[in-house]
C-alpha cells in the first residue's frame, strides 16, 4: 500500500529549501563584500604608497633645479588643487591626491594642470632668483598635454621673449612642446593629445581668428594664454570661454609657471606662496645688512660705502612692501615693473661688491 505524504511535510520540506538558499545567499554576499572590502583596502594601501613615494619625488624633483625627471607610475589620475581664498600668511590650501588619497602642498610651489592622468609624469624645476635665490618652482606635466608655443612674427619682442622661453623649455627634452610661428598656425597638425595649451607670444590681443583657428584644429581641447613684456616683466591673459583674465609676472621662473597653470586662480595661489617665501628671505638680507652697516663703519673704505647706500637699504624695503601689499590683496595683485626695477638695483650693488671684494649682501 502506497502512502503519500502529508501536505504539511511538503511545506516543510519547501521552507527547509527557502531557507537554505537565503542562509546561502547571506554567506555568499557576506563573503563577496568581505572580498571587495578587501579589494578596496589593498588598492587604498597602493594608492596611498604611490601618492606618499610620488610626494618624496616632487620634494627631490624640486631639490634639483634645471633637471627634468620622468616618472613612470601606475595607471591613475592625479589632481593638483590650489585655493587663492585659502590662503593664509604662511601658505595656501593646497594639494595633491590620487584614488582618494591626498597629500598637502600648503608651502610648496608646484606649478601643475588640473588633472594628469595616465602613467608617466614629468617633473622640472627652476630656481626663482630675484636677483637673490628665494624657492626653486616645480612644474609637473605629462606627455599627454601638449604645449603648443606661438609667436607673433610681426612683432620683434614678442618673438625675442617666445624664443628666450622656448630656449628655457627646450632644456626638458620630456616635453611635448611645439614651436611655431603665428603665420604658421593654419598648417599645424592635431596630434590627438589630450589636451593642447596654446601660448602667444604678442603684445597684442588676439584676433577671433586666432581663437577660430585653434578650434578648427583641436576642437574643444585646448585652451590659450597670452603672454605680453619682456624675460623681466609683464603680463599673462588667460582665456576662459569669452573672458580672460590678466596676470603680472616677474623673472622666466613666474611667467613659466603661467604656462603650466590651468587658469589665473592657480597661478595667484602658488604666487601667494612664492611672495611670502620671498617676503621672509628679504628680511633676512635685510638683517644681513644692517650687520655690515653696524660692523663696517662708514669711514672704513669702499665697501661699507655700498652697504650705506640708501639705494640698498630702500631697495630691500620697497621690494618687501611690495611683497606685504601683494599678499594682503585678495587678488595677489603685483606690480612686476616695480620688483623688475628694484631686481636691476640690487644686482648692479651686488656685482660691484663681488669686483671690489667686499662681502656680498645675497
Amino acid at each position: 500500500m502506497i502512502t503519500r505524504k502529508s501536505k504539511k511535510g511538503q511545506t516543510d520540506v519547501q521552507l527547509h529549501w527557502i531557507f537554505i538558499l537565503i542562509a546561502g545567499g547571506i554567506i555568499l554576499a557576506f563573503f563577496v563584500s568581505l572580498a571587495v572590502w578587501y579589494q578596496g583596502q589593498q588598492e587604498t594601501k597602493l594608492e596611498n604608497t604611490i601618492v606618499g613615494k610620488l610626494q618624496t619625488l616632487f620634494t627631490t624633483a624640486r631639490e634639483s633645479p634645471r633637471t627634468a625627471k620622468p616618472l613612470q607610475i601606475p595607471e591613475m589620475t592625479l589632481t593638483f588643487t590650489c585655493d587663492p581664498n585659502g590662503c593664509s600668511e604662511y601658505g595656501c590650501a593646497s594639494e595633491f591626491s590620487g584614488g582618494g588619497v591626498s597629500k598637502s602642498t600648503e608651502a610648496e610651489v608646484i606649478f601643475s594642470p588640473k588633472i594628469l592622468q595616465g602613467s608617466f609624469l614629468v617633473t622640472w624645476s627652476l630656481p626663482w632668483l630675484v636677483p637673490f635665490p628665494v624657492t626653486n618652482f616645480l612644474y609637473v606635466t605629462n606627455d599627454k598635454i601638449r604645449y603648443l608655443v606661438i609667436y607673433d612674427d610681426n612683432d620683434s619682442q614678442a618673438e625675442q621673449l617666445a624664443t628666450a622661453v622656448n630656449d628655457e623649455l627646450q632644456q626638458n627634452s620630456y616635453l611635448n612642446k611645439q614651436f611655431i610661428s603665428l603665420s604658421e598656425l593654419s598648417s599645424v597638425e592635431n596630434y590627438q593629445d589630450v589636451h593642447v595649451r596654446a601660448v602667444l607670444f604678442s603684445n597684442a590681443l588676439p584676433s577671433s581668428t586666432v581663437r577660430e583657428t585653434l578650434t578648427t584644429i583641436y576642437g574643444s581641447a585646448y585652451d590659450l594664454i597670452v603672454i605680453t613684456g619682456t624675460v623681466h616683466e609683464g603680463t599673462i591673459t588667460f582665456f576662459s570661454g569669452d573672458t580672460d583674465e590678466k596676470v603680472e609676472y616677474f623673472e622666466l621662473p613666474l611667467l613659466i609657471g603661467g604656462i603650466f597653470s590651468p587658469s589665473q586662480a592657480e597661478y595667484r595661489c602658488n604666487l601667494h606662496k612664492a611672495l611670502f617665501r620671498l617676503k621672509v628671505v628679504a628680511t633676512n638680507y635685510k638683517n644681513t645688512l644692517s650687520f655690515y652697516q653696524e660692523n663696517l663703519p662708514l669711514e672704513k673704505g669702499y665697501c661699507s660705502v655700498n652697504y650705506y647706500q640708501p639705494l640698498v637699504a630702500e631697495s630691500l624695503i620697497t621690494m618687501l612692501d611690495a611683497a606685504e601689499s601683494a599678499l594682503a590683496d585678495e587678488e595677489t595683485r603685483i606690480n612686476a615693473q616695480l620688483f623688475a626695477d628694484v631686481i636691476t638695483a640690487l644686482n648692479e650693488v651686488n656685482q660691484n661688491l663681488v669686483i671690489k671684494d667686499c662681502p656680498r649682501v645675497y
